[in-house]
């Protein structure tokens, strides 16, 4: 298994929701193209109106924020969240 941490030099990247028809489907393609990625979720924490979700770099490798962000959030993600590096909040509201 990779590294379960974000490098510190990693650029934070909001990834906005869909709110639209066009965003919808910008988000429905990169879920698709995530579908056979497994086990690359190394921890989740849940809070009260986001989650933080730490990837494994090695599976991630080469994925856009936009599909890190489908990957950890298990479906299109209606609110986005942040991605920094391989850790991912996903927004709940």
């Amino acid at each position: 298994m990779g590294q379960a941490t974000t490098s510190h030099r990693s650029k934070q990247v909001v990834v906005p929701g869909f709110g639209d028809k066009q965003s919808y489907h910008l988000h429905d393609q990169a879920y698709g193209s995530i579908l056979g990625i497994r086990d690359a979720i190394v921890s989740r924490k849940q809070g009260f109106s986001q989650t933080t979700v730490v990837l494994d770099p090695a599976k991630v490798a080469g994925l856009t924020d936009l599909q890190k962000l489908v990957l950890a959030d298990g479906q299109p993600s209606p609110f986005g969240g942040v991605v920094t590096g391989n850790t991912v909040t996903i927004y709940r509201d």
